[in-house]
């Protein structure tokens, strides 16, 4: 089993308004990335093949995003400060 790796992005002017991360992980293992965004705007995630991703499921219980579960490639949520 390998470890997650934890990355963390921050822009230090405007963001792109579109860019692509490349992120290779070796088999079993996971990359979990925080990208922390100067501005309110709403963001998506879209894989190789340019087919958006949803982000997880609200979570009544915490009232906000539902956690990252591994489960799939490109799960994303979107916490706001």
């Amino acid at each position: 089993m390998t470890d997650d790796t934890y990355t963390e992005v921050q822009f230090t002017g405007s963001p792109a308004q579109n860019y692509r991360f490349k992120l290779e992980t070796p088999e079993g293992g996971n990359t979990i990335v925080s990208i922390r965004y100067s501005n309110s705007k709403t963001y998506g995630i879209y894989d190789n093949e340019n087919r958006y991703i949803p982000q997880t499921d609200y979570d009544a219980t915490t009232e906000t995003a539902g956690p990252i579960t591994k489960s799939r490639c490109g799960e994303n949520r979107y916490l706001p400060l």
